[in-house]
């Protein structure tokens, strides 16, 4: 009947592609049917997250908003629809080595991300173990997350 091709990367959930308002109504959805968790994918063992950036009207959305990966992982930032997103990592909150370490690698602000399936990758090869809050900055609210890298 319908056909599905992409994953919601917090629970794996398959959203349905043909959805014209944006991932925000899915993911609201499935998180509150609890098949998909804010605290998924925030394994520790874990060397890749993916984070899923959607909205729709003046509300963003980041899921989830916490990961937790080892050092020398990768977060992939992963747009659901075809707003602009920009990912932004800010030294409030964040130990001055781990900001050093983003700014030194060039990490510390993503591109646009205009297209649904628009990905930015964030690698920690190198980089201290510690708490790396970020902030997704569209044409909505501004929305907060954190990776943990341990």
């Amino acid at each position: 009947m319908t056909r599905v091709n992409r994953r919601c990367g917090a629970c794996r959930a398959r959203p349905d592609p043909l959805l014209r308002s944006g991932l925000s109504v899915l993911l609201v959805s499935t998180m509150l049917a609890g098949a998909c968790r804010p605290g998924a994918g925030s394994d520790p063992s874990a060397e890749f997250a993916e984070i899923v950036l959607g909205g729709r009207g003046i509300e963003e959305h980041v899921v989830p908003t916490r990961v937790v990966v080892r050092a020398g992982g990768r977060v992939v930032f992963r747009t659901a629809d075809h707003r602009l997103h920009t990912v932004e990592f800010s030294p409030d909150g964040m130990a001055p080595d781990a900001f050093r370490f983003l700014e030194g690698s060039g990490q510390l602000r993503s591109p646009p991300l205009l297209e649904r399936g628009t990905e930015y990758t964030v690698t920690f090869d190198g980089a201290p173990a510690g708490f790396y809050p970020f902030h997704v900055v569209g044409p909505g609210t501004r929305v907060e997350g954190a990776i943990v890298v341990e």
